[in-house]
Protein backbone atom coordinates (compact mmCIF):
# COMPACT_ATOMS: atom_id res chain seq x y z
CA UNK A 1 0.00 0.00 0.00
CA UNK A 2 3.28 2.79 0.74
CA UNK A 3 4.89 1.56 -2.01
CA UNK A 4 1.88 2.42 -4.21
CA UNK A 5 1.29 5.52 -2.78
CA UNK A 6 4.93 6.26 -2.78
CA UNK A 7 4.68 5.63 -6.69
CA UNK A 8 1.89 7.50 -7.37
CA UNK A 9 3.20 10.41 -5.82
CA UNK A 10 6.11 10.80 -7.62
CA UNK A 11 4.29 10.64 -10.88
CA UNK A 12 2.81 13.98 -10.27
CA UNK A 13 6.29 15.95 -11.39
CA UNK A 14 5.84 13.74 -14.50
CA UNK A 15 2.32 14.65 -15.16
CA UNK A 16 3.03 18.38 -14.49
CA UNK A 17 5.27 18.17 -17.48
CA UNK A 18 3.58 16.13 -19.71
CA UNK A 19 0.34 17.32 -19.34
CA UNK A 20 0.42 20.64 -17.75
CA UNK A 21 3.46 22.31 -19.37
CA UNK A 22 5.29 22.87 -16.21
CA UNK A 23 8.63 24.86 -17.11
CA UNK A 24 11.11 26.07 -14.44
CA UNK A 25 13.01 24.61 -11.80
CA UNK A 26 13.33 26.78 -8.82
CA UNK A 27 9.60 28.10 -9.08
CA UNK A 28 6.81 26.08 -10.92
CA UNK A 29 5.48 27.91 -14.43
CA UNK A 30 2.88 26.65 -16.11
CA UNK A 31 2.68 27.71 -20.30
CA UNK A 32 -0.51 27.71 -22.37
CA UNK A 33 -0.92 25.13 -24.89
CA UNK A 34 -4.57 25.15 -26.04
CA UNK A 35 -4.09 22.01 -28.45
CA UNK A 36 -2.94 20.02 -24.96
CA UNK A 37 -5.73 21.81 -22.93
CA UNK A 38 -8.80 20.75 -25.52
CA UNK A 39 -7.26 17.13 -25.37
CA UNK A 40 -7.50 16.64 -21.99
CA UNK A 41 -10.99 18.13 -21.96
CA UNK A 42 -12.19 15.86 -24.20
CA UNK A 43 -10.19 12.91 -22.61
CA UNK A 44 -11.95 13.91 -19.09
CA UNK A 45 -15.73 14.22 -20.83
CA UNK A 46 -14.80 10.88 -22.36
CA UNK A 47 -14.30 9.55 -18.96
CA UNK A 48 -17.62 10.27 -17.90
CA UNK A 49 -19.25 9.44 -21.04
CA UNK A 50 -18.12 5.75 -21.48
CA UNK A 51 -19.25 5.19 -17.61
CA UNK A 52 -15.40 4.93 -16.10
CA UNK A 53 -15.99 7.07 -13.35
CA UNK A 54 -18.60 6.82 -10.74
CA UNK A 55 -21.64 8.92 -10.80
CA UNK A 56 -20.36 11.66 -8.16
CA UNK A 57 -17.31 12.21 -10.67
CA UNK A 58 -19.79 12.24 -13.71
CA UNK A 59 -22.05 14.89 -11.45
CA UNK A 60 -18.76 16.76 -10.92
CA UNK A 61 -17.72 16.37 -14.33
CA UNK A 62 -21.16 17.94 -15.74
CA UNK A 63 -20.89 20.55 -13.48
CA UNK A 64 -17.55 21.82 -13.91
CA UNK A 65 -18.18 22.40 -17.51
CA UNK A 66 -21.15 23.43 -17.65
CA UNK A 67 -19.69 26.09 -15.66
CA UNK A 68 -16.93 26.58 -18.36
CA UNK A 69 -19.70 27.24 -21.30
CA UNK A 70 -21.43 29.83 -18.57
CA UNK A 71 -18.28 31.34 -18.70
CA UNK A 72 -17.56 31.16 -22.59
CA UNK A 73 -21.41 32.95 -23.19
CA UNK A 74 -21.04 35.68 -20.85
CA UNK A 75 -17.61 36.34 -22.63
CA UNK A 76 -19.30 36.22 -26.08
CA UNK A 77 -21.89 38.52 -25.00
CA UNK A 78 -19.49 41.01 -23.56
CA UNK A 79 -17.50 41.02 -26.89
CA UNK A 80 -20.91 41.59 -28.56
CA UNK A 81 -20.99 44.77 -26.36
CA UNK A 82 -18.25 46.08 -26.88
CA UNK A 83 -17.43 45.02 -31.01
CA UNK A 84 -21.38 44.63 -32.39
CA UNK A 85 -23.06 46.85 -30.92
CA UNK A 86 -20.15 49.48 -29.83
CA UNK A 87 -21.52 50.53 -26.47
CA UNK A 88 -18.49 50.38 -25.09
CA UNK A 89 -14.88 51.59 -25.90
CA UNK A 90 -12.27 48.34 -26.05
CA UNK A 91 -10.63 49.61 -22.94
CA UNK A 92 -13.37 48.95 -20.96
CA UNK A 93 -12.88 45.04 -22.04
CA UNK A 94 -11.52 43.76 -18.27
CA UNK A 95 -14.17 45.57 -16.02
CA UNK A 96 -16.79 44.25 -18.23
CA UNK A 97 -15.60 40.53 -18.09
CA UNK A 98 -15.04 41.19 -14.36
CA UNK A 99 -19.21 42.64 -13.93
CA UNK A 100 -19.88 39.37 -16.10
CA UNK A 101 -18.40 36.87 -13.48
CA UNK A 102 -19.65 38.97 -10.24
CA UNK A 103 -23.02 40.02 -11.87
CA UNK A 104 -23.96 38.58 -15.15
CA UNK A 105 -27.41 40.00 -15.00
CA UNK A 106 -26.38 42.80 -15.49
CA UNK A 107 -24.84 42.31 -18.75
CA UNK A 108 -27.62 40.47 -19.75
CA UNK A 109 -29.73 43.63 -19.45
CA UNK A 110 -26.93 45.93 -21.26
CA UNK A 111 -27.33 43.43 -24.21
CA UNK A 112 -31.47 43.34 -24.27
CA UNK A 113 -31.14 47.02 -24.62
CA UNK A 114 -28.28 47.22 -26.90
CA UNK A 115 -30.68 45.17 -29.34
CA UNK A 116 -33.78 46.54 -28.51
CA UNK A 117 -31.76 49.71 -30.56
Amino acid sequence: MFENIYKNHSLIPTLRRNYFNETGTAKIKFTENQTKRFKLISCIKQLAVKDLVSSSVKREIAQEFTKESQKQKMNSKVLDLIYRYNIYPESYLEELLELAVTDPASINQALKAASGK
